[in-house]
């Protein structure tokens, strides 16, 4: 039952609509209600390429780094179960269509293709790398614009409506995600909770307050304040021996709460051009509320746990120990947790009781994405393929990695597949921060960090100039593109 759940609560993630099935709370222990949702097929023409490869250029760090893709291609299979599901969804798609899909790596696969399509030489159908590199080449023309794909349909549920509004310029896109990205999946800020401490402290219930849309940063402030504790009494906190309300993973995810709030950096006109959105009372009334966490003393920074990564790789030994109520982090950290505490996963908080969704982002510098390059002469090929596995990815892989990251030592209970189905579906993309224009992602980060105080009106007004002239100066680049 919860493999089905599971399946079918994360089918229709990936777009802004519920049009794929997704189920309620209530609905996801119903059996007649989760074999009733239909499999959404791709229109595509039935096509044989002759054994024609399909080949990918994809991120790739070293031999079991933590960071390579590992989504799109395994030669065989090994017994691991995300593993061996990518190799028959891949093995199903070269069977219909006659094909044969390869890969190679490179620490820089936005540069590998820029060079080959410089030097005339056309290699590989699409480029997968993290967004903030494929957004900084795409304004040079070095990517296909994607509208113009044949059979790639934009509008499917397997594309993230969310990601296809946040990187296109006046109506251009050159970069997509989607269901077959997941390594963007891992790279998605949520909130831990330690459900044993929550007991002790006789919380409500955080999976039921998230469901039901009421978790917002009131709650987070006042179940921070009443969970830290000084716990050897010598009048500091200090994240080796005391225990604390919440742990970041880094001073760099401030942003990441105030885009959970429903903050962005940029706002699309009327004809889809992007336009700063920063200087706003809003913005400032978020800092406000949060200034409590991260300005006070409840709040252990990764930097400072690991004595900025000297002691540690990661600040979440903390959390496993049992000395943190909440941990804000990328998703991807759920598949490394070691711990004998029982832990949840919900969504970042709300601004208030008003906000209709639960709001997250990505890094820009460490996440996943597509482009294809500009000189592929195969692109009818590429349409057909690259929409029919990621149709496929949304009822194959998609379920199985979420599985994955529900499978560790003291998992969330029967509930968590809901929750990422809600954080999922709630990712905002922002071509500003994509690019850091100016420095822009500095004044929700290390500016507030530092100063430990609210100074983003100051630094704003210090930076807005640069800020709007290099994002005019991309805006123009893309006008520019073909002509």
């Amino acid at each position: 039952m919860l493999t089905m759940a599971v399946l079918i609560a994360v089918s229709g993630c990936s777009g802004e609509s519920e049009s794929n099935g997704t189920l309620s709370a209530a609905q996801i222990t119903d059996a007649d209600a989760l074999m009733s949702v239909e499999r959404l097929y791709p229109d595509l023409p039935e096509e044989n390429f002759d054994g024609s490869e399909f080949r990918l250029m994809q991120w790739f760090r070293g031999e079991n780094h933590i960071h390579n893709y590992f989504e799109y291609y395994t030669e065989s299979e090994d017994g691991e179960v995300l593993n061996d599901t990518v190799y028959a969804r891949n093995r199903t798609i070269e069977e219909k269509y006659n094909i044969i899909i390869t890969a190679e790596g490179a620490e820089d696969p936005s540069k590998t293709c820029i060079t080959l399509i410089n030097a005339g030489d056309f290699r590989y159908h699409f480029c997968a790398d993290i967004p903030q590199r494929l957004a900084v080449n795409s304004i040079s023309g070095y990517f296909y614009e994607l509208n113009s794909v044949p059979y790639l349909d934009i509008s499917m549920p397997w594309r993230n409506g969310r990601a296809q509004k946040g990187f296109s310029v006046g109506g251009k896109l050159y970069i997509i995600t989607g269901d077959y990205v997941l390594y963007e999946k891992q790279r998605v800020f949520a909130m831990f909770f330690n459900r044993d401490m929550a007991d002790d402290y006789n919380l409500p219930d955080l999976y039921r307050t998230s469901a039901d849309g009421n978790w917002i940063v009131e709650l987070l402030n006042d179940y921070t304040a009443l969970t830290s504790s000084d716990l050897n009494g010598d009048g500091n906190m200090v994240h080796s021996d005391d225990r604390f309300g919440v742990l970041s993973g880094s001073y760099t995810y401030i942003s990441a709460l105030l885009f959970g709030m429903g903050n962005t950096m940029s706002a699309k006109d009327e004809e889809d051009m992007p336009v700063l959105s920063l200087n706003n009372e809003r913005l400032i009334e978020s800092i406000d509320n949060i200034s409590d966490i991260i300005f006070g003393k409840n709040i252990a920074w990764g930097e400072i746990v690991t004595d900025n990564w000297s002691s540690a790789h990661s600040p979440q030994f903390m959390f496993e120990e049992g000395r943190a109520m909440f941990y804000y982090e990328v998703i991807q950290v759920a598949r490394m947790l070691d711990t004998d505490i029982a832990y949840g996963i919900i969504p970042l908080p709300k601004y208030d009781y008003g906000q209709d969704d639960y709001l997250t982002t990505i890094q820009y510098g460490n996440s996943g994405a597509i482009s294809i390059p500009v000189n592929n002469p195969e692109i009818e090929m590429t349409g057909i393929l690259l929409e029919a596995l990621a149709a496929e990815s949304t009822y194959t892989t998609l379920p199985v990695f979420i599985e994955v990251v529900l499978k560790t030592k003291k998992a969330p209970d029967e509930r968590a597949p809901l929750m990422l189905d809600i954080i999922y579906k709630g990712i905002v993309y922002d071509i500003v921060e994509a690019f850091d224009f100016g420095k822009v992602t500095a004044l929700l980060n290390k500016d507030l960090y530092d100063a430990k105080a609210n100074n983003f009106m100051s630094g704003y007004a210090a930076r807005e100039e640069a800020i709007q002239s290099a994002l005019g100066k991309t805006i123009e680049a893309y006008q520019n593109i073909g002509k």
